[in-house]
């Protein structure tokens, strides 16, 4: 796994390198690996959720955040505009996994940065509440998230849905992320 990490850490080195000078000659090769490094993440991040190989954990998860980071970037210079923050039943956005990803990686100061991006404009509810409590963790505002009512976003409704469960889910994470500012 270790030569893995190292191939996959080039590789996204060699694509923020080329995003470092944008021009259409660079880019088009970029788009070409995107998909690449999306489904790179996608399998380190499960090796770190899984711990599977727990003496690589970290390389893992900073070699998974920084590709998700690179994702965002190459949409954002192919002129897709910025990747908006998404928490939904479906995924959540690169912004927050590259932010808790760094957290796992022990790399708080990329976590800091990261967490610049994290504006959940279009969401409400409890996933706008889990964006920013995520947003203020990552970025070390502990009072404020141990201070946060989470009560207040407790679901409502009888009829299941998905959408219902996933705001359960949602939920649990936003009291889970309360207790563990509180914790710190």
């Amino acid at each position: 796994m270790a030569d893995e990490l190292t191939a996959a850490y080039v590789e996204i080195a060699t694509a923020r390198l080329a995003l470092a000078e944008p021009d259409a000659e660079r880019l088009k090769p970029l788009a070409d690996i995107t998909d690449r490094m999306s489904r790179l993440a996608d399998v380190l991040e499960a090796q770190v959720i899984l711990n599977l190989n727990p003496e690589r954990r970290k390389s893992a998860a900073f070699a998974a955040a920084s590709a998700r980071m690179v994702v965002a970037q190459v949409a954002t210079s192919l002129g897709q505009g910025a990747v908006p923050t998404a928490v939904d039943e479906n995924a959540i956005s690169a912004d927050i996994a590259a932010s808790l990803l760094f957290l796992i990686a022990e790399r708080p100061a990329d976590a800091y940065e990261t967490a610049r991006q994290i504006a959940p404009r279009e969401i409400r509810g409890v996933r706008k509440a889990v964006a920013f409590a995520v947003r203020r963790l990552t970025r070390g505002q502990l009072r404020t998230t141990a201070s946060l009512n989470y009560w207040r976003y407790r679901p409502a409704g009888e009829v299941p849905t998905v959408e219902l469960a996933a705001d359960w889910l949602f939920y649990h994470l936003l009291q889970g992320l309360v207790i563990l500012a509180r914790l710190a």
